[in-house]
C-alpha cells in the first residue's frame, strides 16, 4: 500500500510539472508571432500596432476581411486587403504551431515524461517541423530494426558504446551474446548500431542540418520509369499514361537546383510521379547532417577501444537509411505545399479578374452559343437584362448528314444564326470556349459576313454545365431544357460576368494550372474568399441583385439573401438602407458588416447610392457643407446633419472632391476638424466624386468584339494580332486567345521589364495582365505539329 501511494504521488508530481511546462508553452505572444511571420511574407515595415488592431478586428471581433479593409482603416492605419490576408494567414500558421505545441505537451503528460530541457526546447520552437523533430522519438510507429534490438536487450550496449565503456567494443558486446537471437559479437554490435542509427536520425540538429543542405545545394532529378519509357515508345495501350507521358516530355531528364524549381514544374513532376511515369529523387549532401549528428551524440569526447568507429558507422547508416529518405519526403511535401499555394493564388487572381470584367456597355441583346459536335450547338438569345427571348440548336456544317443546305450552298446553321440576329436585333454573340469552339467561331464568322455593328467574343464556359443542372438554373429557367441552359449562361457572362458567375461554385470556374492537383477544400475556401472580395469591391443593388449575388456579400450568406429577396417580392423595393434592419436576422453587428456593400441606386438620398457607410453619413454631409463654402471656418459643424444629399450637389462639388482626394495636407486638416481619420475621409471624398460609378470601370478595352476568324495555318511569324484576349495568367506568363482555336503563350521573358526603381526585378505576370484583357501581340513562332504558338510584344 505504501509503495502504491508513493507511486501515485510521484506520478501526480510528474503530471503537475508537465502541465506547468505546457501552461508556459507559448513563448511569444500572438501579435509578435504574427508580426514576425507576416513581415517575412509580404508586409514589409508594418508596425506592431497595426497587426494588433487587425487581429482584434478579424479574430476577436469576428469582422469580415473586406469590411475591415474598407471601413476600419482608422484602426489598422490603412492596411489594405492583401496585407490583411497576409495577417490572417500568419495567424492561421501561428495557431497551427500553438496547437502542435499544446498536443506535444499533452502527449508528454500522458507518457509521464518530465524533461526540463525538452520542455524548454518545445517552448522555444518557432516551427511545426521543430516540434515534430523533438517529438519524433515518442511517436507510435511500426516496429523498426532498433525496436527489435531493444527487445533483444541490446539498447544498454549502445549506451555503453556511446559512453566509451571500458574494455573495448568487443568486450562490451560479448556480455550480450546469448547463443540464440544474439549468437555472436558481430550480431550484438549490429543490433547496437541499429539503436544508435535511429538515435542519429532523430537528432534535431541533424534534421535541421539536412534541411539546410537540401534547400541550399539539393537538386531535383527526374527520369522515366519502365512504364514511362514504354508509354513514350508506344509499347503499351494505356491512353491515359501515354497522354501524361507526352505532356511531360520536358521532364524526362529534368535536373535542377531544388530552390529554383518553379511551382508549375513541381505540380507537373509530382503528377508524373503519381502516374508512375517519372521517377523523382531529391539529392543532397548528407555530410552536414552526419557531422551534426556526431556532434550531438559524441561532442568533443574521444571514444576509444573501437567505440568511435562503431558510432561513426551507425550515424552514417542512420543518416543515409533513415534521415535522408525522411527529409526527401519532407522536401517533396514542402515543394508541393508551396506549389499548391501558388496555384491557389493564381486561381484566385484569375477568378478575380474574370469576375471584375466590365459588363457589356451599352447593354444589348446577346446570342449565346454553347458549342458541340455530335449534339449540335445550343443557342440562346437574351435581352439587355438577361431575360431569355429565344432558343435553338444548329449543327456545324462539317456534319453534312445533319445539315440541310440552302440555295447558294449556305448551311442551315448559318441561316439560323442570321435569322436570330435579324429577328432580335442581336449586337453581340458569346461563344463558349469548350469543345468545338474553333469550328463554331468559324461558323459565326461566316454567318455574320456583311452584318455591320455585330461581332463575337469567346468567353469562358467553365462551370456552365454545373449551372445548367443546378437548383438556381431550375428556378430561373424552369421550362427550358437542361442542355440549353448553358447557352443562356454563356450569353449572360458576356453581358455581366459577375452577376452570372456568382451562381456557380467558384472552384468550378477557377482558371489556372493543375486544378485537380490542388486540395479541394483549400481551393474552395480561397476562391470563395476571392468571390466575396470581388463582389464587395463592386457592391450589390439591394433592389435588383439576385439571391446568388447577395449571398456573396461578406457576412450576408444564403439564408439572409433569401430573406431579402422574399422581402422585396412581398413588400416591394427598399427605399433606404436602414429598412434592411426590419428583416429577421439582421442585427446590429450584421447590419454594420454588410450595409456598406449594398446600394439603393434610386434612393432619394444620394449617399444611399454609394459605398459610404451609414456610420459615416454625418462626416460626408459635414464635408459637403465645408466644400460648399470658400471659407470653411465659418461653417457650424455642430449643427444637425438631417436632410438628404442630392445628386446635383455631388455633381456641383465633384471638382472640389477630386482635388481634396489628392491633397494630403488638405485631407489631414479637414479630417482633424471632422474628427475622423484622413484615410476614411479620402475614401468618402473619392466615392462622392463618382457616386454610382461601377468599380469595374468601362468596358471599352475589354469587351472588344471580334469580326474575323483565323486558323492556326493562317498565322505567320511576325504577324501582329491586335485583339488577343488574355485567357489565363500563370507564373511563367499568360495564355492568349488569338481566335485560331489554340491559345498562344506570352512567356514572362517576352514581357517588357517594368520601369520602376528596380528594372531587373522579377516580373509578376499578374501585375501586368488580367483575364479578359485585350492586348496587341506579335507572333514569334508557330509549331503546328505540337499545336503551340509563342507570341511577344510588338
Amino acid at each position: 500500500m505504501k509503495r502504491t501511494l508513493e507511486g501515485t504521488v510521484k506520478t501526480s508530481a510528474r503530471a503537475s510539472r508537465a502541465r506547468a511546462a505546457r501552461a508556459s508553452g507559448r513563448a511569444v505572444g500572438r501579435t509578435d508571432a504574427v508580426l514576425a511571420r507576416a513581415r517575412g511574407a509580404t508586409l514589409g515595415d508594418v508596425r506592431r500596432e497595426q497587426i494588433d488592431a487587425a487581429l482584434r478586428l478579424l479574430i476577436d471581433e469576428q469582422c469580415t476581411l473586406p469590411f475591415v479593409a474598407r471601413y476600419r482603416k482608422e484602426r489598422t492605419d490603412g492596411l489594405d486587403e492583401g496585407q490583411l490576408r497576409a495577417v490572417a494567414a500568419a495567424h492561421a500558421e501561428w495557431t497551427r504551431l500553438e496547437s502542435k505545441r499544446e498536443s506535444a505537451f499533452e502527449a508528454l503528460t500522458r507518457l509521464e515524461i518530465v524533461d526540463e530541457r525538452l520542455f524548454a526546447r518545445l517552448r522555444e520552437a518557432s516551427a511545426v517541423e521543430t516540434i515534430e523533430d523533438l517529438m519524433s522519438k515518442y511517436k507510435t510507429k511500426t516496429s523498426s530494426r532498433a525496436d527489435r534490438a531493444r527487445e533483444l536487450g541490446c539498447e544498454p550496449l549502445a549506451e555503453k558504446i556511446l559512453s566509451d565503456g571500458a574494455g573495448g567494443v568487443e568486450a562490451l558486446a560479448r556480455a550480450y551474446v546469448n547463443g540464440n537471437d544474439v549468437p555472436d559479437v558481430c550480431e550484438a554490435l549490429r543490433l547496437a548500431k541499429d539503436v544508435l542509427a535511429e538515435r542519429a536520425a532523430n537528432e534535431t540538429s541533424a534534421r535541421e542540418a539536412a534541411r539546410r543542405s537540401t534547400w541550399q545545394n539539393g537538386r531535383l532529378q527526374c527520369a522515366l520509369t519502365t512504364n514511362g519509357k514504354a508509354a513514350v515508345e508506344g509499347k503499351i495501350d494505356d491512353k491515359k499514361m501515354k497522354k501524361i507521358a507526352d505532356a511531360l516530355r520536358d521532364y524526362y531528364e529534368f535536373n535542377a537546383p531544388l530552390r529554383r524549381v518553379k511551382p508549375h514544374q513541381t505540380l507537373a513532376i509530382l503528377r508524373g510521379e503519381a502516374a508512375k511515369v517519372l521517377r523523382v529523387k531529391i539529392d543532397f549532401d548528407v555530410a552536414w547532417a552526419t557531422s551534426a549528428a556526431m556532434k550531438a551524440m559524441v561532442g568533443s569526447r574521444r571514444l576509444g577501444g573501437g567505440c568511435y568507429n562503431v558510432v561513426s558507422e551507425a550515424v552514417e547508416d542512420g543518416v543515409k537509411r533513415l534521415l535522408a529518405p525522411s527529409i526527401e519526403r519532407e522536401a517533396k511535401s514542402r515543394l508541393k505545399t508551396e506549389a499548391m499555394e501558388r496555384a491557389i493564388a493564381d486561381f484566385g487572381a484569375n477568378l478575380r479578374s474574370l469576375l471584375l470584367q466590365p459588363p457589356l456597355t451599352p447593354a444589348a441583346v446577346v446570342l449565346g452559343v454553347d458549342p458541340a459536335y455530335r449534339t449540335g450547338c445550343k443557342l440562346a438569345v437574351v435581352d439587355p437584362t438577361g431575360a431569355l427571348l429565344d432558343t435553338g440548336v444548329v449543327h456545324l456544317p462539317q456534319f453534312e448528314s445533319k445539315v440541310k443546305r440552302e440555295g447558294g450552298g449556305q448551311s442551315a446553321a448559318a441561316s439560323k444564326l442570321q435569322a436570330l440576329v435579324k429577328q432580335w436585333n442581336v449586337k453581340a454573340i458569346a461563344i463558349g470556349d469548350g469543345v468545338a469552339s474553333r469550328e463554331t467561331e468559324s461558323l459565326v464568322a461566316t454567318a455574320l459576313a456583311g452584318f455591320e455593328g455585330v461581332g463575337w467574343r469567346v468567353v469562358s464556359e467553365a462551370g456552365a454545365s454545373v449551372y445548367s443542372a443546378s437548383e438556381i438554373a431550375a428556378k430561373e429557367l424552369p421550362d427550358i431544357d437542361v442542355s440549353l441552359r448553358g447557352a443562356v449562361s454563356i450569353a449572360r457572362r458576356l453581358q455581366d460576368p459577375m452577376a452570372e458567375l456568382v451562381k456557380i461554385e467558384p472552384q468550378s470556374i477557377g482558371i489556372g494550372l493543375y486544378q485537380h492537383d490542388v486540395k479541394e477544400k483549400e481551393l474552395a475556401d480561397a476562391l470563395t474568399a476571392t468571390v466575396e472580395s470581388a463582389v464587395a469591391n463592386v457592391g450589390a443593388n439591394l433592389n435588383t441583385s439576385s439571391q446568388s449575388l447577395l449571398s456573396r456579400i461578406p457576412g450576408l450568406g444564403p439564408s439572409l439573401a433569401a430573406k431579402i429577396v422574399r422581402h422585396r417580392s412581398e413588400r416591394g423595393r427598399f427605399r433606404e438602407r436602414a429598412a434592411l434592419k426590419t428583416i429577421a436576422g439582421v442585427g446590429a453587428k450584421t447590419y454594420e458588416q454588410i450595409i456598406g456593400f449594398l446600394r439603393v441606386p434610386d434612393a432619394k438620398d444620394a449617399l444611399e447610392r454609394t459605398s459610404v457607410h451609414p456610420e459615416s453619413y454625418h462626416i460626408a454631409k459635414k464635408l459637403l457643407k465645408m466644400l460648399e463654402r470658400d471659407v470653411a471656418e465659418v461653417i457650424d459643424l455642430t449643427a444637425s446633419d438631417a436632410g438628404d444629399t442630392s445628386m446635383d450637389a455631388l455633381k456641383r462639388l465633384k471638382p472640389k472632391l477630386k482635388a481634396l482626394r489628392d491633397d494630403v495636407k488638405d485631407l489631414e486638416a479637414r479630417a482633424a476638424r471632422l474628427k475622423c481619420h484622413p484615410l476614411t475621409l479620402k475614401d468618402i471624398a473619392n466615392e462622392l466624386s463618382a457616386p454610382g460609378d461601377d468599380a469595374r470601370g468601362q468596358a471599352a478595352e475589354q469587351n472588344v468584339l471580334r469580326t474575323q476568324a483565323l486558323t492556326l495555318e493562317d498565322l505567320q511569324t511576325g504577324a501582329e494580332i491586335k485583339n488577343a484576349v488574355v485567357r489565363n495568367v500563370v507564373p511563367f506568363g499568360c495564355f492568349l486567345d488569338l481566335g485560331v482555336g489554340r491559345d498562344a503563350l506570352l512567356h514572362v521573358t517576352a514581357m517588357r521589364k517594368r520601369t520602376d526603381a528596380n528594372p531587373n526585378a522579377q516580373i509578376d505576370p499578374h501585375a501586368l495582365y488580367r483575364v479578359g484583357q485585350t492586348c496587341a501581340v506579335r507572333v514569334k513562332s508557330v509549331d503546328i505539329a505540337r499545336q503551340r504558338i509563342a507570341v511577344e510584344l510588338p
